[in-house]
């Protein structure tokens, strides 16, 4: 198996930073924001565990870590440039795009239109990855993301395409028996939030209607915890094994005598309800005494990367490496997901898996 890496868009900043002694010349040589330079240097900071600039008022410069990984990678940058040289005098097939936006968004909007983008970038190759959760385009290989919200996202560049509209939707016969009436149907009937932000509170205030009292809505906490117990429920008597990839909210961390992710101070309050649900996912497991499950969580970080094969596992304490960083590749959470598998180790137990 191959060594692991460090992050290598964050050397690739470094060795920008580093020849420039700017972030700022650094951010605008590679197309990004100063925020992103001094980010993606903060990353390497932690990951190898020494300072490699002194900040001041008037700029930065390297200190003696700095000049030694400095000295150490630019032979290997020279060699790289050098090795594509000849390449580069070729005309390329194909331009590669990577688009990251939400199913949704790209069912409707982008494959629609697929055919139109083709005809007029020939060149383009086109690769469209949905997602819902939150990207770092500073450590991802992604070149644009359309998301809802604000556009206020701290060291990108946003530009809005359209204004999104909300519409609550409901069965024809739910809405007739309520007499059609919408402030009637959200007095009796329960609610689905989808977004982290209460977005019934936006079409109400848009659209005033008469709400009346309204219970809170349900949202993908209650349907994760319901979930879980509803297959437990169903594979009780029989030998199916049930594998649950779950979140690493339940994980304890480490020297805090017992206390869990989801509890601490640091944890962005939007992302708390989830994490929680993910405790009483487990805890429902733990219930069960019939069925073989095995419930894996991932580490603090779970980012697109490297496939390596390589992984540690442990229990119910999280994995930390010797810089105290707690992350896996997705591709390396995959394997350690299908190892379970194909070769079951944790029975009636949850384990967790980093490097």
């Amino acid at each position: 198996m191959g060594q692991r890496l460090p992050p290598l868009n964050a050397v690739r900043v470094f060795e920008a930073a580093a020849r420039r002694l700017s972030f700022a010349r650094a951010a605008e040589e590679l197309g990004v924001t100063q925020s992103a330079v001094s980010k993606q240097i903060a990353l390497l900071e932690s990951y190898i565990g020494a300072q490699l600039f002194e900040r001041s008022a008037t700029g930065v410069a390297l200190t003696l870590e700095g000049r030694e990984l400095r000295h150490s990678i630019s032979p290997a940058f020279q060699a790289l440039s050098e090795s594509f040289l000849r390449f580069s005098r070729r005309t390329p097939r194909a331009k590669s795009f990577r688009l990251s936006t939400l199913a949704s968004f790209a069912a409707q909007f982008m494959v629609p239109r697929l055919d139109d983008f083709e005809t007029a970038l020939p060149d383009v190759a086109l690769e469209i990855l949905t997602s819902d959760r939150l990207l770092d385009l500073t450590r991802e290989e992604i070149d644009l993301s359309v998301r809802y919200g604000q556009g206020h996202w701290e060291g990108l560049i946003a530009k809005p395409l359209d204004q999104g509209v909300l519409i609550p939707v409901t069965s024809p016969a739910l809405f007739a028996d309520c007499g059609r009436d919408a402030g009637r149907l959200m007095a009796s009937a329960p609610r689905v939030q989808i977004f982290l932000k209460n977005e019934w509170h936006t079409w109400q205030e848009a659209s005033r209607p008469t709400p009346g009292e309204t219970g809170p809505p349900l949202m993908l906490e209650h349907f994760l915890v319901a979930a879980t117990e509803g297959l437990l429920a169903g594979l009780r008597g029989s030998d199916t094994r049930l594998l649950v990839v779950g979140g690493a909210g339940s994980l304890t961390l480490p020297g805090t005598d017992g206390l869990t992710l989801a509890e601490t101070a640091d944890l962005p309050e939007e992302i708390r309800p989830i994490a929680l649900a993910g405790c009483a996912q487990l805890a429902a497991c733990q219930a069960d005494e019939q069925v073989d499950w095995s419930y894996l969580s991932p580490p603090a970080s779970l980012e697109p990367g490297e496939r390596t094969g390589q992984y540690r596992r442990g229990g119910d304490e999280l994995l930390t490496d010797e810089a105290g960083v707690s992350a896996i590749s997705m591709e390396d959470f995959a394997v350690a997901l299908l190892d379970e598998a194909e070769q079951p180790q944790h029975h009636r137990r949850r384990f967790t898996v980093a490097y």
